[in-house]
């Protein structure tokens, strides 16, 4: 108990994968600003974060952290013709613009 107020205190408290959240935003809007776009899908995003990131990002942890994240909402699923293949479009929800 005393270990957690003092991480809280000394201000190191920070949510799993705040970072990375941030920087899928980033990504996210970087792209609808260049395509004037409103909706965009899990590959263009995937693409954009590994541009601009060291590490990158796997396809499997974006649509989880995608998922469960208020400030991302789901709009449709496309399946791609020939292939047993999804494509999942996303929005930014208007959670922040308070």
């Amino acid at each position: 108990m005393a270990e957690n107020q003092k991480t809280i205190e000394g201000g190191m408290e920070m949510a799993k994968y705040k970072r990375i959240v941030k920087n899928i935003e980033a990504s996210f809007r970087r792209i609808m600003d260049r395509e004037g776009v409103t909706e965009v899908n899990t590959r263009q995003i995937q693409d954009e974060y590994n541009l601009g990131s060291n590490y990158g990002i796997t396809t499997q942890r974006l649509t989880n952290l995608l998922q469960r994240r208020p400030q991302f909402s789901q709009v449709r699923t496309e399946s791609i013709k020939g292939t047993n293949r999804q494509t999942t479009y996303w929005k930014l929800a208007e959670i922040e613009q308070l």
